[in-house]
């Protein structure tokens, strides 16, 4: 009996002691919040990269505005044309006289001089596209083998406008050459006029 009851205080008591020691941590755990905890104080941040200051980015001037390409200067259109080796005339002043035929007929020359191959001459652009006319006497030599020799310009309508032209054409000119007694010989002072005339097609 008597140990029974030894075991039952002992009992008592342990649980007193473990009742009391969780109320006491109860009461500590309830009023924990009132206990202020200081903020850390902050740290310098290390850094072992070095720190690069980059450039301004650069500002780019705007683009201008693409210029309109420029247009084509206006193609002059220039008319068909028809030299004629004839004595007719454009307006302008009239050759002087000579003492030669200044507008030998086709087939027919000096003597027996007789053209075989006559070429016309180029229009010159430049006078074609103004619409200008006019004429240019040729003076030449016929050799001996029908070729012409040393072609000038003795008069042109207007002034130095068809010269290239005409001496050009004229130098291509083929003679069946004169025949002396049975003998081609050279003849000097052969004239032709050559006349630029535009004719609309």
């Amino acid at each position: 009996m008597y140990t029974v009851l030894k075991r039952y205080a002992l009992s008592t008591t342990a649980a007193t002691f473990v009742t009391g020691v969780l109320v006491l941590i109860m009461h500590y755990a309830i009023h924990a919040d009132d206990v202020q905890i200081a903020d850390p104080e902050p740290r310098p941040i290390l850094s072992f990269l070095p720190e690069i200051e980059e450039p301004p980015l650069p500002v780019r001037p705007p683009i201008p505005p693409k210029p309109e390409p420029p247009q084509p200067p206006p193609v002059a259109k220039v008319p068909k044309f028809q030299p004629v080796a004839t004595g007719g005339g454009i307006p302008g002043p009239t050759p002087p006289p000579t003492g030669r035929d200044v507008t030998p007929t086709p087939g027919a020359a000096e003597g027996d001089l007789l053209p075989i191959m006559t070429v016309p001459p180029e229009y010159p652009e430049r006078m074609a596209s103004r619409g200008t006319e006019g004429w240019v006497i040729v003076e030449f030599t016929v050799d001996e083998l029908g070729r012409v020799v040393a072609p000038r310009v003795i008069e042109s309508f207007p002034s130095r406008g068809f010269d290239k032209a005409a001496l050009r054409a004229v130098l291509r000119y083929k003679y069946k050459p004169r025949v002396v007694n049975g003998s081609a010989v050279a003849v000097r002072g052969v004239r032709q006029r050559i006349v630029f005339h535009m004719s609309q097609a």
